[in-house]
């Protein structure tokens, strides 16, 4: 049965509606979707790291930092954050994904040693 539920909750598409605010113009509701967002990471589920990589969710997040540039935000901080939590869990489905796919657009932001490591 739980099985069906994520199956069910996954099909939806519900995570990728909600990283569609992810808007850095508008951080109240970028926060809220990066939350969430970290929620599903949080919960350390293969199931939801595959869908992750194969939907490319990864990339609204990424969008959304780079976009924010340099400024020292909540936005900014809560990505950083995420990052850290990937790399300190050793989630290595999204490591990998990570680092295959958005490295490059990371390491233009130059706030911390998190990616060059």
């Amino acid at each position: 049965k739980q099985w069906y539920q994520r199956r069910v909750r996954g099909g939806k598409e519900i995570l990728q509606k909600v990283l569609l605010l992810m808007n850095p113009r508008y951080s109240f509701l970028a926060l809220n979707a990066l939350k969430f967002f970290r929620k599903i990471i949080g919960l350390k589920d293969e199931f939801y790291n595959r869908y992750i990589v194969k939907f490319d969710l990864m990339s609204f997040v990424v969008d959304a930092f780079v976009k924010n540039g340099q400024k020292h935000n909540m936005l900014n901080s809560a990505v950083l954050e995420l990052m850290e939590f990937i790399k300190i869990e050793d989630l290595k489905t999204l490591i990998k994904y990570v680092c295959e796919n958005h490295i490059q657009d990371l390491l233009e932001v130059e706030q911390c040693a998190t990616f060059k490591a």
